[in-house]
């Protein structure tokens, strides 16, 4: 799910954030157990992270670091009070804070999911099919979803890095029922904005069929 979409729905958006916050807490205790890498940093930025839970368990296992939590506003604005982390708000995709390291346990999922959301706006915008005869990896007539996709790779080498046969296989973000969900997260999001400046007034729908 689209995480912006959350922000319509506080409830869901507060249980994604517990979620994260409970499986962080977990995987990141046995990453500290391990690895050591951590003992030399003085500054360390955590991208991408939520709500800071990653930060904070460095933090407190390795004090000397100053931590920073950088993540979208909507997301920052909700993160609790912390005299060990800094929260900073921000857009990964235009400018990342600076520090000796940079940790981004899920900078590669939002690559993935970026892709596909512009692949989807673009194909929406222009009134194109989506979907072709045979959508595997392979094929000869994958649709244009897919094509824009690897597209996109072509012109940004981490995002070859990151999408299709490269991307892990529980976290493609390019199924039909992905497709359906992103396209229907941003019709509802434009129904919103349209709502927003009409408000009370009285207006009227021209319908017309798809370009063919």
């Amino acid at each position: 799910m689209d995480c912006i979409y959350l922000t319509m729905l506080p409830m869901m958006l507060n249980l994604f954030n517990q979620s994260m916050q409970n499986h962080t807490a977990i995987v990141m205790k046995k990453i500290l157990e391990i690895y050591k890498g951590f003992k030399e940093l003085k500054k360390l930025v955590d991208v991408a992270s939520c709500l800071g839970a990653n930060m904070s368990l460095i933090v407190n296992t390795y004090p000397q670091i100053t931590g920073i939590n950088f993540d979208l506003p909507y997301v920052i604005k909700n993160a609790p009070c912390s005299s060990s982390v800094e929260h900073v708000e921000g857009d990964m995709f235009v400018n990342v804070p600076s520090g000796q390291a940079i940790f981004t346990k899920i900078l590669q999922n939002r690559l993935w999911l970026q892709t596909s959301i512009e692949a989807v706006k673009w194909l929406a915008k222009q009134a194109c099919a989506f979907r072709g005869h045979d959508e595997s990896i392979k094929s000869s007539n994958s649709g244009n979803f897919i094509k824009m996709i690897k597209y996109s790779a072509r012109m940004n080498k981490d995002i070859v890095d990151a999408v299709l046969e490269n991307a892990s296989g529980s976290a493609k973000y390019t199924s039909s029922d992905i497709q359906k969900e992103l396209l229907n997260i941003i019709s509802n999001r434009v129904w919103q904005k349209i709502r927003e400046e009409i408000g009370d007034a009285k207006f009227c729908i021209l319908v017309d069929e798809a370009q063919d």
